[in-house]
C-alpha cells in the first residue's frame, strides 16, 4: 500500500461543485516568547530593587549620622542657651545697679536740701520725696540681685521700705511704732513698686497726721492673702482717723491721690474705713 501523504489532495472530500482546495500548514510559524518577557521584567525589577536598597542604606546611615550628631548639637544649643541667659541677667543686674546709684544721687541731693530749709514744710516735703525715690531705687536693688526674671520677693521688699521709713519718720518703737506683717510672695517689679509707693504714702501720711503732736501711735502694716486667694494690702492707725466725709477720691493731697491713681492702675479695689483710727486696703484681683 502506498503511503499517503497529508498534504494529498486525494484525501479530502471535494468541495460542492467537484473543486478540491489543498489546506497547508507552513512548515514554521513566529510565536512570542512569553519565558524570555518575564525573564526580562524579573530582571529590571530586581536591578529596581537593588537601588532602592541601596537608596535605603544610604538614607540609614545618613540618619545614623544624624543621630549621631544630635547630642552635641543638643549640648551646643543647651551652652548657647546658658551663656545667653547669663549674659542678659548680667545686663540686667548692670543697669539696675545703675539706675539703683542714680536714683540714690537724687535722694542724697534732695535730703541735703531737706537739712538746709528752716521751713518745716518744706523739709517734710523733701524728705518725703526722698522717700518716693528711695521706694524707686530698692526695687532695682533687688531686681539686681534676682534671677534676671523681672520679679522680686515683695515680703522682703516691703519690710526694707517699711525700715526706711521707720527711721526716716522717727519711728523708735517706743513713742512711734511701726509694725510689718508680710507673707511671702513674689510679685513683678512693676507691681511691686506701685504698692511700694502705696505704702511709702500711706505710712507717711498716718505719722504725719493722725496722731497729736505728743501722742505716742502705732502704724500696721499687712500683706497677705484673703480667703479667695486675693493678694490684700493694708496700712492701718490707731489715731484720731479722717475727717467724715474724707475719701482718697474726695480730697487730700498728692499722697492719697496717688493711692487712688495707684489702686485704679493695679485693678484693685480700694477701701477706707475710721473705726478707732484710719484703716486703707487694697485688694488686687485673683
Amino acid at each position: 500500500m502506498t503511503a499517503t501523504s497529508p498534504f494529498d489532495q486525494s484525501c479530502y472530500p471535494p468541495r460542492p461543485g467537484g473543486a478540491r482546495v489543498a489546506h497547508r500548514i507552513p512548515a514554521t510559524t513566529a510565536l512570542a516568547d512569553p519565558a524570555g518577557t518575564v525573564s526580562d521584567d524579573l530582571t529590571r525589577l530586581h536591578a529596581e530593587n537593588l537601588a532602592l536598597k541601596a537608596e535605603l542604606r544610604a538614607a540609614a546611615e545618613a540618619l545614623e549620622e544624624a543621630d549621631a550628631g544630635l547630642p552635641q548639637m543638643r549640648l551646643r544649643s543647651s551652652e548657647w542657651l546658658a551663656e545667653a541667659g547669663r549674659r542678659r541677667e548680667h545686663l540686667v543686674a548692670e543697669l539696675s545697679h545703675r539706675i539703683k546709684n542714680d536714683l540714690q544721687l537724687v535722694a542724697s541731693l534732695l535730703r541735703s536740701q531737706a537739712v538746709r530749709q528752716e521751713n518745716p514744710e518744706a523739709a517734710a516735703a523733701l524728705n518725703l520725696a526722698v522717700a518716693r525715690v528711695g521706694v524707686v531705687a530698692r526695687i532695682h536693688d533687688l531686681l539686681r540681685s534676682s534671677d534676671g526674671s523681672g520679679t522680686v520677693a515683695f515680703d522682703r521688699y516691703l519690710r526694707e521700705t517699711c525700715a526706711a521709713l521707720a527711721e526716716l519718720l522717727g519711728a523708735d518703737g517706743r513713742h512711734r511704732t511701726l509694725l510689718v506683717h508680710a507673707e511671702a510672695a513674689t510679685l513683678t517689679a512693676d507691681t511691686a513698686r506701685s504698692l511700694g509707693l502705696v505704702v511709702n504714702e500711706l505710712v507717711t501720711n498716718a505719722f504725719r497726721h493722725a496722731f497729736m503732736a505728743a501722742d505716742p501711735g502705732t502704724v500696721w502694716v499687712e500683706f497677705g492673702r484673703d480667703p479667695a486667694g486675693r493678694l490684700r494690702l493694708s496700712v492701718s492707725d490707731d489715731g484720731t482717723g479722717l475727717t467724715d466725709g474724707f475719701g482718697c477720691s474726695a480730697g487730700g493731697g498728692l499722697g492719697l491721690r496717688l493711692v487712688t491713681a495707684t489702686a485704679k492702675q493695679l485693678g484693685a479695689a480700694l477701701d477706707i474705713e475710721r473705726d478707732g483710727g484710719t484703716h486703707v486696703m487694697l485688694t488686687l484681683p485673683a
